[in-house]
């Protein structure tokens, strides 16, 4: 006698959603979580995204740059030997579907020499790179276009407040020209390094340009090693700067704890929220008609008046301004600082001035940089 035993089919999903919170509330979610993205999202992985204007939304200092050795968009330093003739512009040209609204572009002014060194630079404050010490890695990702296709390097340097530097290096492929390629790297946590002051950093630098001094050793890209120079780049770094009129593009930055190989969804910050963060660094306030500064001191002479940073700084700033600056009864003139601090620093006129003038600037902006 033959018996045949038959039982309905089982929805482990729906099994594991009805035993008693099997992995607590947090864990449930994730098991019903449906795709990485998802998971992504509860965890709040991409939260902790390290970069500052990643998406290229703020320009303080203007939107069009030549030459190296300067800040362009905001937390975004090019960094060259002064003579490799490029152009850095702000793009509304993004990648399909990324989320992000604006990109940077290097444009060749002329073909770049080996002996040149030419790098896109981001610096990151220790404050913020205190959350890697207890992380496995940490994972890179952006989106890259140029119209020179091949291998490219991106370094990671530790800046220390003794003068020292620790390395590693991580290459990428471009594989096809002038379209938008989404790339991601991971590197190994250094457990030597903590990060508990505000005047060292790391710097992530993109090379654009091939410098024959920085591969004339061994390419080091399997550990942080001690004040590497000469090894940095492969021999087979692409020069994308080859002839006048190329190009190389980024757009969607993002530096996070942990390592994932495939990336995570972007973090896209509000304008107003990545403008803050940057005036933590760099702040130029608008070119203004007329702005009231505040009432100079009730005696005749050389007038203060207290000024606010918009934000709480890095660090006591740099001040400078340009433009005119008028008192209510006609005095025209510059203004010096005094008393620099984190939130703020005195207005100083440069003349004498009556008592309980109003002073306001017209056509003038007041720039404060504290920068790494």
């Amino acid at each position: 006698m033959t018996v045949k035993i038959t039982k309905p089919e089982v929805n482990i999903r729906e099994k594991i959603s009805e035993l008693d919170k099997p992995s607590g509330i947090a864990g449930e979610a994730m098991l019903r979580a449906k795709t990485p993205q998802e998971q992504n999202e509860l965890i709040g992985a991409n939260l902790n995204n390290i970069i500052i204007n990643g998406d290229f939304q703020v320009w303080q200092r203007g939107t069009s740059f030549t030459t190296g050795n300067k800040y362009t968009a905001d937390r975004w330093y090019l960094y060259g030997n002064g003579s490799t003739n490029e152009t850095v512009t702000q793009q509304t040209d993004v990648p399909e579907n990324s989320g992000n609204s604006y990109s940077l572009r290097i444009t060749a002014g002329g073909a770049y020499a080996g002996s040149n060194y030419a790098m896109l630079r981001y610096k990151a404050e220790p404050k913020d790179l205190m959350k890697l010490n207890n992380a496995v890695g940490s994972t890179l990702q952006f989106w890259i276009k140029s119209d020179n296709p091949g291998l490219y390097t991106i370094t990671f340097l530790q800046h220390r407040i003794s003068g020292s530097q620790r390395q590693i290096s991580r290459t990428y492929t471009i594989n096809s020209s002038d379209v938008w390629e989404f790339k991601t790297v991971t590197i190994p946590a250094d457990s030597t390094v903590l990060y508990d002051a505000n005047t060292n950093y790391l710097s992530i630098d993109w090379a654009y340009g091939k410098n024959s001094q920085y591969f004339s050793g061994t390419f080091n890209d399997h550990s942080w090693v001690d004040n590497v120079t000469s090894n940095r780049q492969p021999a087979g770094q692409t020069n994308a700067m080859s002839a006048s009129g190329k190009k190389f593009s980024i757009s969607g930055v993002q530096f996070v704890p942990g390592k994932y190989p495939s990336g995570l969804p972007h973090l896209h910050r509000s304008y107003g929220e990545v403008l803050a963060l940057c005036q933590r660094y760099y702040y130029k306030t608008d070119i203004i008609r007329y702005k009231n500064l505040g009432r100079f001191n009730h005696t005749t002479g050389s007038g203060l008046a207290w000024w606010n940073h918009p934000v709480y700084m890095r660090a006591a700033p740099t001040m400078s301004t340009s433009g005119t600056w008028n008192t209510n009864t006609g005095y025209t003139g510059a203004l010096s600082y005094a008393g620099i601090s984190k939130d703020g620093c005195q207005l100083a006129s440069t003349v004498n001035i009556s008592a309980n003038q109003m002073v306001y600037a017209h056509g003038a902006s007041i720039i404060g940089d504290a920068e790494l």
